[in-house]
């Protein structure tokens, strides 16, 4: 039996910390017996640790960031690899809503999106949403944690307001707001809002029970 891929979507623009806060999902979330596939659609400067890419479980593949990630290469990927769940870095030059529509609507009988992160610079969160709300609006919408990073270099009361605006186009979401990226793993950990733990191990059992059915 056939059982749905979670897919995890880390987005923003590069140099806002995408690879960083990948390597942290996964060492806060990963689970010895689940296999994870990393789709990386960016070129970015920052590489996933060799920690992880050396793991058995999981497997690393770069996908051109200039072409369109598509349902034949998302499926292909499942087959080749049989994932519980993929990470897929994607380019904030890009639409969300293109890849987000391209796994509800195509892949909906083999995938489902368990998760949208979007990672922002506050030095340029205002700029870009200034000149490119296209973009930026639908990671807001569609985010179930937003990571602004590099606050420290604006004013209290700057920060609150941001916050608050990004609170009304999203009740929903998580937002974390860190002075470095260094300081990541640590804010995370304190609002426990990662998936780890208990009941995912046994929502991957399942899987993996139903898959060899």
């Amino acid at each position: 039996m056939q059982t749905k891929v979670d897919i995890e979507i880390v987005t923003g623009f590069i140099g806002s910390g995408k690879t960083y806060f990948i390597n942290t999902l996964i060492k806060n979330t990963f689970l010895f017996m689940e296999k994870v596939l990393i789709i990386q659609n960016e070129q970015g400067v920052s590489q996933v640790e060799d920690s992880i890419i050396n793991s058995k479980n999981i497997v690393l593949e770069q996908y051109n960031p200039q072409l369109k990630l598509n349902s034949d290469y998302i499926n292909s990927m499942i087959d080749k690899y049989r994932p519980h769940r993929i990470i897929i870095e994607y380019n904030g030059t890009k639409d969300l809503l293109e890849l987000v529509d391209t796994i509800s609507q195509e892949l909906t009988n083999v995938c489902k999106i368990s998760s949208i992160f979007y990672i922002s610079d506050i030095n340029t969160y205002g700029m870009f949403l200034s000149n490119m709300p296209g973009l930026i609006l639908p990671c807001i919408y569609h985010s179930n944690l937003i990571i602004l990073n590099n606050c420290s270099n604006i004013a209290k009361d700057k920060l609150k307001e941001i916050k608050s605006n990004i609170n009304k186009l999203n009740r929903d979401t998580f937002i974390v707001d860190i002075d470095k990226m260094d300081s990541l793993e640590k804010e995370l950990q304190y609002m426990a809002i990662l998936d780890g733990g208990f009941l995912k191990l046994l929502r991957i059992s399942l899987k993996t029970v139903l898959s060899k059915i």
